[in-house]
């Protein structure tokens, strides 16, 4: 909830939290983040689907995946920026028979060196995303 906003944030100090200048989100974070996420699952995951949110159709869906994102900033020093994506998931059965064995939890941190451009930072966000589905893909 504290990145869900329209400006993008970037960490300052030590403790503080800073707008990215004349940078907005396209949309908002509670819908790109698991949409994004969702996409990535799929092609990754192919051929076992992937939905997001309530599946077409339930009998399909065996498992869902809960994520839980506890950081998402660039840091910056005289090197440039890095951007920090800290998560961690877990499934739980929905319509699985009993007794299925569930993947074990998990946890990533992902680090994606970007430039001082909004573009950069952009497309920083995009592919730490994509490292993420590429770590719970391989975990489960």
């Amino acid at each position: 909830e504290l990145l869900d906003r329209d400006e993008i944030l970037v960490a300052e100090g030590s403790a503080g939290l800073a707008p990215w200048p004349e940078a907005r989100w396209a949309e908002p974070l509670r819908d790109a983040l698991p949409r994004l996420l969702a996409e990535d699952l799929w092609r990754l995951r192919q051929p076992y689907p992937v939905t997001l949110g309530a599946a077409q159709t339930p009998d399909l869906e065996s498992l869902r995946l809960i994520v839980q994102v506890d950081e998402w900033l660039a840091r910056g020093d005289a090197a440039g920026l890095q951007l920090k994506l800290r998560a961690r998931w877990h499934f739980t059965p929905l319509h699985a028979p009993a007794g299925t064995a569930l993947p074990a939890p998990g946890a990533a941190d992902v680090a994606v060196p970007c430039g001082r451009q909004a573009d950069a930072l952009a497309d920083a966000h995009r592919r730490s995303i994509t490292l993420l589905a590429a770590r719970i893909v391989a975990a489960s």
